[in-house]
């Protein structure tokens, strides 16, 4: 009996090296962030038009409607997918960003690869018929990165929360000023542009981040 209860011991112990020997071996250019960050992937459909419309403007529209939202959208806005089901993209978006977020997507039309930006979402877009509005200044914003690039009739975006933001202030106009994006409080943060590189001897990684395993 004690020999059996040494050699299961033995046995344990083999494995227990093995294990850390293959993560040793494991590609060290691959990272993993510790804090966890909400993300979202959509798949945006642009609105049918005719050739002339398209011909006239030189741009394809970017009124683009959410054709699929991944579900941790819950994660990240007060919704689900079923409340944003073919709503157009751009009613999620904090007013002072519209047109911020319209001009990417017009660089998305124009270029041939991914291209990234910041900008605000509302955290409770006024989206769903029937629910209890909340004023523009009394309604967060959250400030996400976003991987952006053109298909076929449409965008593929995935985009990564920074933080939630109070609203911000507002102008002599009444309109709210679009704050500063790129003043990360994050030491260890890294933007989606420095992870996701051609050259993985680019993407080095902070201290925040751990060997994938």
């Amino acid at each position: 009996m004690a020999q059996e209860d040494a050699s299961r011991q033995e046995a344990a112990k083999t494995a227990v090296k093995k294990g850390r020997s293959g993560r040793r071996s494991r590609d060290r250019s691959t990272f993993v962030v510790k804090n966890k960050r909400a993300k979202v992937a959509f798949v945006l459909e642009h609105p049918h038009v005719t050739t002339i419309e398209t011909e006239e403007t030189g741009r394809r529209p970017n009124s683009s409607v959410i054709a699929f939202a991944t579900g941790s959208i819950s994660s990240l806005l007060d919704v689900d997918t079923s409340d944003v089901a073919q709503i157009p993209f751009l009613k999620l978006i904090a007013p002072e960003d519209i047109l911020h977020v319209s001009r990417y997507f017009e660089r998305l039309s124009d270029a041939t690869d991914v291209q990234f930006e910041t900008f605000r979402f509302m955290q409770r877009p006024q989206i769903i018929a029937g629910d209890i509005a909340v004023a523009d200044e009394n309604n967060s914003r959250v400030l996400v990165e976003a991987l952006g690039a053109a298909v076929e009739d449409g965008v593929v975006l995935l985009v990564r929360k920074v933080r939630v933001e109070p609203a911000p202030t507002r102008d002599t106009l009444g309109n709210f000023v679009r704050p500063r994006d790129h003043d990360f409080d994050d030491a260890d943060f890294m933007s989606l542009a420095d992870i996701i590189s051609s050259d993985p001897g680019t993407s080095d990684a902070g201290d925040g981040w751990s060997e994938l395993r």
